[in-house]
């Protein structure tokens, strides 16, 4: 998205996507083509992916949003896995800080954040990001494993926003969870809110829409959800000084046929 002058208001396009790990014999050859014709349709400034397997990693996919001008950030110890890299606009944005943390209270090893401080080239504005991916499992145990998660990544945006002195942080991911879950409102006694709640309308249906079937083909398809959006799994939170001018999810074929989840996007004025 375009960015008005320095020291003026900005507009960014921040989007999330779980990809759909290749954990099942769903190779991703068949399927990064799609994914890159939604990304480069909808051109988020900022995009944070889930389950970047390490085919992922080395898939065509990455290499064209290279060279589209996105930068990756992985800053993951040597041999530990990023399962949720990010990319962001080279164009738009400098890299003034970003790291990498495992999810507490889980011993999944891909549940990790990716975070980073991004400076608009244009305003000089700086912002805070994290890119996550919350417990999957189900019960009240699992509960309050993603309410811990929850609380991580509340820690980690008000410390990169004070520290770095940036106008807004944002979070977003598979959180796993729906729109009326208990993490919202460890978010909220924080001052984060969800973006969906605070844009002039929200989404028709849920960001999950069950696993595409490969068909003789050798091609996935999938089908769009009947669930409401309350059912989402996939969520933007924010706190500071931001508008949401809208909040939208993606649900056309080349990304339904791709991957189990919608992405979603915000598109911000800051």
């Amino acid at each position: 998205m375009k960015q008005s002058s320095k020291g003026g208001r900005c507009m960014i396009r921040v989007m999330t996507s779980n990809i759909w790990g290749d954990y099942f014999g769903n190779e991703v050859q068949v399927r990064e083509d799609q994914l890159f014709e939604v990304y480069s349709k909808y051109a988020p400034d900022v995009l944070g992916m889930q389950e970047v397997t390490p085919s992922w990693h080395a898939s065509t996919l990455m290499t064209n949003m290279k060279n589209a001008g996105y930068l990756l950030l992985d800053d993951a110890p040597a041999g530990v896995g990023n399962y949720n890299a990010m990319l962001v606009k080279g164009s738009r944005f400098s890299v003034r800080k970003s790291g990498f943390e495992q999810m507490t209270h889980t011993e999944d090893g891909s549940k990790n954040i990716q975070w980073a401080v991004l400076i608009d080239k244009q305003t000089e504005q700086k912002i805070a990001v994290c890119n996550a991916h919350f417990e999957y499992r189900q019960g009240p145990q699992y509960d309050e494993a993603r309410e811990f998660n929850a609380e991580q990544i509340a820690w980690r945006m008000r410390y990169l926003k004070e520290h770095y002195g940036c106008v807004a942080a944002f979070a977003f991911g598979d959180m796993n969870t729906n729109t009326e879950s208990s993490v919202f409102p460890v978010f909220a006694r924080r001052g984060i809110l969800q973006l969906v709640d605070q844009a002039p309308a929200r989404p028709a249906c849920s960001t999950y829409h069950g696993y595409p079937v490969r068909g003789e083909d050798g091609r996935y398809h999938g089908k769009s959800s009947n669930a409401p959006f309350q059912y989402s799994l996939d969520h933007i939170v924010g706190m500071g000084e931001y508008r949401v001018l809208s909040y939208e999810t993606v649900s056309e074929q080349p990304v339904l046929d791709a991957t189990d989840h919608l992405p979603v996007f915000a598109d911000l004025e800051i």
